[in-house]
């Protein structure tokens, strides 16, 4: 299946290519990465930092609500931070979890 995305916007990674003599090449040769193994692992992470924090979140949730810390009707507003090394992407979700 084709990918029908610009190549300007499909992640590649590109390798600066020598001639015979050892020399850089004039261009850099572009290749392609595996976007099935690419995306794959992206919707790995996020499903492992999905499920882990929410199980984190809930079971604070109850403790503060068991010791008497929250009354069970509060708005907490939560932010979720993403960051990747070696590229520029550093990301940050903010929304309220409500609890009534």
């Amino acid at each position: 299946m084709k990918d029908s995305a610009s190549p300007l916007l499909r992640p590649s990674i590109r390798m600066l290519c020598f001639d015979i003599d050892r020399q850089p090449a004039t261009r850099l040769e572009e290749r392609p990465m595996n976007d099935d193994a690419f995306h794959q692992s992206i919707r790995k992470l996020l499903k492992n930092v999905g499920v882990n924090s929410q199980q984190a979140i809930e079971q604070a949730v109850r403790e503060a609500l068991a010791d008497g810390r929250l009354r069970g009707d509060e708005s907490l507003p939560a932010s979720v931070r993403v960051q990747v090394a070696g590229i520029d992407v550093d990301l940050t979700f903010s929304d309220d979890i409500t609890l009534e």
